[in-house]
């Protein structure tokens, strides 16, 4: 993976780690986002749902576990490129 794509690679996953956070931050029960007033939204329709855990655990708390060990991989990868297993296991 070039350098560049492993820049992309690495906000993409953070990205990823910052929604599930705010997903986290949803499901605390606090509905005063400014994202869900101004859609007139239930973004706690989702993460209330039957469907929001898996084994007892928050589908956004996996998601964030998920995002933040793969840009944790690709910073590690980008730092130390003579890692080969991180490198392989990021690609």
């Amino acid at each position: 993976m070039t350098p560049n794509l492993r820049s992309i690679y690495i906000l993409l996953t953070l990205a990823g780690a910052a929604v599930s956070a705010w997903l986290i931050h949803l499901g605390t029960g606090e509905n005063t986002d400014l994202f869900c007033q101004i859609f007139h939204t239930d973004c706690l329709a989702a993460v209330t749902s039957r469907f929001g855990k898996i084994l007892g655990f928050s589908v956004a708390s996996l998601g964030l576990g998920y995002f933040g060990a793969l840009a944790l991989l690709a910073g590690l990868a980008r730092a130390w490129p003579g890692l080969k297993l991180v490198a392989a296991l990021i690609q």
